[in-house]
């Protein structure tokens, strides 16, 4: 804990390289921009496949996901802001390297650090004028054969760049954005199979910013002549990176390519993906991706699936979220009852090292292949109320190699709900689940010498006893010293309710530290407490204030070392449509305290309190045909400790400017400026940093044939001066490439970074990246 405030501090406008990966913070985003976060792999231990990002906004305790998109070597996300509150949004990476491990970036998260940027308010423009849309097919109410359903719609001609406009379909309720084509200003969709009956089809616009500005809502119905479709179609993608780079004196050249192929034949569907890594090799966990998705179509909402390869199912954060298997899982979407089953390795077997002196000596421990099963029934009560129940199983094989540590097994069962009322304004989500592991599956032992050696009660004899019984025989575990058959628990609810233009989120959350899910390493655990999130808009979302109040207990299971925390924070946004700035102000204090005295020597004690304060804002303007954004933060940090082993104090100032030209040229620079002094009182450390950064891209449209240039160049210089060290150092980072788009031809990228680290290192990084990408 007492490294969180200055982790956080440091990172959010420093350039951080953890391991084999690196990320530049963005200093600040606009409301309605999309915030796009970098994260550059350069080293040799390769992800699996692309990292996920966690975000939340602050007050928020849960972190929404999103998975990230490659170019070449070089992963990004676009956060969407326009649904999110001004302020501080955390964030932090989690992926799984080449060698099965999972990591995080910034090390540490989410218990202790995580990367922070800020969401400046931005002034509103005029209310834009509602457009039109033409329904060209079908007519409204039309009576269709199965055969002839085509959705096609058209907006106003006079609509600059509709591709970078935003379309969303839903066909019954039901979301089929993804699936939508679009030529010009007209839009088109062809579903591949839909049942008879009639069908409420809702279409809408929204602007680049994410307002929507146009609506059509009609209905069309399906005869019930049966289909005589023999049609076959198709869409897909194929792309092939390579990287040639020099990292900390290493030379290293990537290549990899993939394919992404989408079928459709009357009801069925099939999808397919492949990616090919130059770096495969047994002695890593895979890189190489295999995957295809089998579907009988029913309607819409409701398939049959057989999944066979690399498959990634979602159950419950809880449970299992984001984790990839190789394996097969089939199931069912239906109107009363959905299910799911995996089975599959969750992690290759790695022969450890053994001692080339003494064979029988281990001198690394390799990694057992995990043999993994998880099911899913689900109940739907109607369209509000669902009952799920489930189980997740991870094995460690340990015949799968000679030399390894300990093989593990883990077992998570539980029930969760899902209930929504009056149109989604009340959304509730519970969910209740119970590990065991054994932590040493070789070996035998009896029941009762189990019981005697870990010392249980009458009580808790009765209820192992129950869990061995239930769950040994079927092979989920299996009797051994290791086992520690009393679960650990842990529980989620949430509760949303959206009324008078307020969205308030209660949360209670208590996961114990022995809880553990094969299915998201990630979890958070150790925790208990209640979390209360309030965003209230006011004048017609004029004003925008949020509210966050959190009291909760970390290291609940380290007796002395449980620390009670209380974090109470406001900040509120004021966002005019008249030509004034927009600004934000924003408060926050955190509470930590523990029963850890000063001469503990094994404990760190806890009793401190930070406070944050900052303003910031923005003002958007026109000099002339240019279009300028002027935007400035002040933030100001201080921990006040009991025990002056961590006080704390940190200034942050940052000023940003964005042009935008006529023709296409988009200038931006910042400019930051921060001061931080840390530690115990008399060895204190201080560290300056001083930041400027440039970018210019400019986007050539027609540049032949139809097709789009973007050439860009960045630039990051860093003073860094550090107590700590010896002398003072400069960091330069530049980015240099070009974007070139076509229609049918495909897309190329070129870029190259230059990294230069200064008197603090006596190397140069370098990454030449090129991309192709072909859309068919």
């Amino acid at each position: 804990m007492k490294t969180k405030l200055l982790l956080i501090i440091i990172l959010m406008i420093g350039t951080s390289f953890a391991g084999s990966f690196y990320h530049q913070p963005p200093a600040t985003v606009l409301l309605g921009d999309p915030l796009r976060l970098e994260l550059q792999e350069s080293g040799a231990n390769l992800t699996t496949f692309p990292p996920t990002v966690y975000y939340r906004s602050l007050g928020e305790f849960e972190f929404h996901s999103l998975p990230m998109e490659s170019d070449g070597f070089n992963y990004f996300v676009e956060i969407p802001t326009a649904k999110l509150a001004p302020g501080k949004v955390q964030y932090y990476f989690a992926l799984q390297s080449a060698n099965g491990q999972f990591y995080t970036y910034p090390e540490g998260a989410p218990y202790s650090n995580y990367y922070e940027t800020e969401i400046l308010p931005a002034r509103q423009q005029r209310s834009l004028k509602k457009i039109e849309i033409n329904l060209i097919s079908p007519e409204e109410n039309e009576v269709l054969d199965p055969d002839e359903v085509f959705l096609s719609f058209s907006i106003p001609l006079d609509i600059e760049n509709p591709e970078k406009w935003n379309y969303r379909i839903t066909i019954d309720g039901i979301d089929q954005s993804t699936r939508l084509q679009q030529e010009g200003h007209v839009i088109s969709f062809v579903p591949g199979s839909v049942r008879s009956g009639v069908h409420l089809v809702s279409f809408k616009v929204y602007t680049p910013d994410g307002i929507l500005v146009g609506q059509k809502q009609f209905q069309f119905r399906i005869s019930d002549i049966p289909s005589n479709n023999k049609a076959f179609s198709y869409k897909g993608s194929l792309f092939l990176d390579n990287r040639v780079q020099s990292i900390a004196r290493n030379n290293l050249n990537y290549t990899r390519g993939g394919l992404r192929l989408t079928m459709n034949y009357q009801k069925f569907q099939i999808d397919t993906r492949m990616m090919i890594n130059s770096n495969e090799s047994p002695d890593l966990q895979p890189l190489n991706i295999y995957s295809a998705r089998l579907k009988y179509q029913f309607s819409y909402k409701y398939f049959l699936y057989l999944w066979g390869g690399d498959v990634f199912p979602n159950y419950d954060p809880l449970v299992l979220q984001g984790r990839r298997i190789r394996g097969i899982s089939v199931g069912l979407f239906s109107k009363y009852f959905d299910l799911d089953y995996t089975q599959g390795q969750s992690k290759r077997a790695i022969e450890g090292t053994a001692d080339p002196l003494d064979p029988q000596k281990m001198l690394f421990p390799g990694t057992y292949k995990q043999d993994f099963r998880s099911l899913r029934p689900r109940f739907n009560f109607g369209s509000h109320f669902s009952w799920a129940l489930n189980l997740v199983n991870g094995k460690d094989d340990p015949n799968s190699i000679a030399y390894g540590g300990n093989p593990k097994q883990y077992l998570v069962v539980g029930s969760a709900i899902d209930l929504n009322l009056h149109n989604r304004r009340i959304v509730i989500h519970g969910s209740v689940q119970a590990s065991i592991k054994n932590v040493d599956a070789t070996g035998e032992i009896d029941f009762d010498t189990l019981a005697t050696t870990l010392d249980l009660s009458e009580s808790d004899k009765k209820m192992a006893r129950r869990v061995v019984d239930l769950f040994t025989k079927p092979g989920f575990l299996t009797l051994t010293p290791g086992l520690s058959p009393l679960p650990s628990l842990a529980i989620n609810i949430d509760a949303r309710f959206n009324y008078f233009n307020n969205n308030l989120v209660l949360s209670y959350k208590n996961i114990n530290a022995d809880y553990f899910t094969p299915g998201n390493p990630f979890l958070q655990k150790d925790i208990a407490g209640i979390f209360v999130d309030d965003y209230i808009r006011f004048f017609n979302n004029r004003i925008f204030m949020n509210v966050f109040y959190n009291v909760y207990q970390t290291n609940v299971s380290q007796d002395k070392a449980k620390t009670s925390n209380s974090d109470i924070g406001a900040s509120i946004s004021l966002m005019p449509l008249s030509n004034l700035p927009s600004v934000s102000l924003t408060y926050i204090n955190y509470n930590r305290k523990n029963d850890i005295t000063a001469d503990d020597s094994l404990y760190i004690p806890e009793d401190n309190a930070t406070q944050s304060i900052g303003l910031s804002g923005s003002y958007q303007f026109n000099a002339g045909i240019i279009k300028n954004t002027l935007s400035a933060s002040v933030n100001r940090f201080l921990r006040d400790d009991a025990y002056k082993i961590s006080q704390s104090q940190f200034n942050l100032f940052s000023v940003g400017l964005k042009n935008q030209f006529p023709n296409g040229l988009v200038s931006r620079f910042s400019y930051a400026k921060s001061a931080s002094e840390y530690g115990a009182l008399d060895v204190k450390t201080t560290n300056d940093i001083t930041r400027y950064a440039f970018g210019l891209e400019y986007d050539i449209k027609n540049f032949i044939a139809g097709s789009r240039l973007r050439p860009f160049v960045n630039g990051n210089f860093q003073n860094i001066k550090n107590s700590a060290l010896a002398t003072s150092y400069k960091r330069q980072n530049y980015t240099a490439g070009l974007y070139l788009r076509t229609r049918r031809l495909g897309n190329l990228s070129f870029r190259y970074d230059y990294i230069n680290y200064g008197n603090f290192r006596d190397y140069q990084d370098t990454i030449f990246s090129t991309r192709y990408e072909l859309f068919f």
